[in-house]
């Protein structure tokens, strides 16, 4: 199962804005605040040269979203991207 289909399950669906950014969020039904976003960091600190990868997790537990399911899926979505080893 790819990382978009784990998302899909649990209700939140893929928003690309371009190759560096990516978010999971339910826009569509816009009844929840849970999501996820993957994204280059644009801030340049001591003498790194490249962006860092980041990634941005707001979880609300009261939208009863499956926890475990959740950050298996940014777990996944982050080995896609090859961010973990």
């Amino acid at each position: 199962m790819t990382a978009k289909e784990m998302f899909e399950e649990i209700g939140l669906q893929e928003l690309k804005f371009n190759s560096e950014e990516m978010m999971y969020d339910d826009e569509e039904n816009d009844l929840l605040n849970t999501y996820v976003s993957f994204n280059k960091s644009r801030s340049f600190r001591d003498d790194r040269q490249k962006p860092r990868n980041e990634i941005e997790i707001f979880f609300f537990p009261d939208e009863c979203i499956d926890f475990d399911k959740f950050i298996t899926a940014v777990k996944k979505k982050a080995e896609e991207m090859g961010w973990l080893e």
